[in-house]
């Protein structure tokens, strides 16, 4: 009886995680495909069922696609929060990740027009990746 108990147990949260990373795939492929509304609400799905970097990130990246700026900051710094709080992931992708999340944190403030804070924002990810030109061309763009 235990163990038709634990195996109930694991098939329950194997399909949590696999509903909550179903949400998060189907939000990339509407992303994709520019669906950026639809895309938002499968990231918002997916994080309901469990918080991710990948899933504020992605909810921030089509909330910008949308014009949101605002929100898509509020998700950026979600997301750089999550990945603060990360110490599994390896350094490298870790600090790419993180100077990808300061980039676009800066490409909203940019487009809301609070330069200082876009300026700020690409320092931080050119300090991650100092060879970045894209970055760096909307650093020099922030601070004019």
């Amino acid at each position: 009886m235990r163990v038709i108990l634990t195996i109930i147990c694991l098939m329950s949260f194997s399909l949590l995680f696999a509903q909550k990373d179903t949400l998060i795939a189907k939000g990339n492929e509407a992303y994709l495909k520019k669906n950026f509304g639809e895309a938002e609400e499968y990231y918002r799905k997916g994080l309901e069922k469990k918080e991710s970097f990948e899933g504020y990130y992605n909810l921030g990246k089509a909330l910008f696609e949308q014009e949101k700026y605002k929100e898509a900051l509020d998700e950026y710094q979600r997301a750089e929060d999550m990945l603060k709080a990360d110490h599994k992931t390896n350094r490298t992708e870790w600090n790419n990740r993180l100077a990808n999340t300061y980039r676009n944190l800066g490409n909203a403030a940019y487009r809301q027009k609070a330069f200082g804070d876009a300026v700020e924002a690409y320092k931080r990810s050119l300090r991650l990746t100092p060879k970045d030109e894209v970055t760096r061309n909307n650093y020099v763009k922030a601070k004019e």
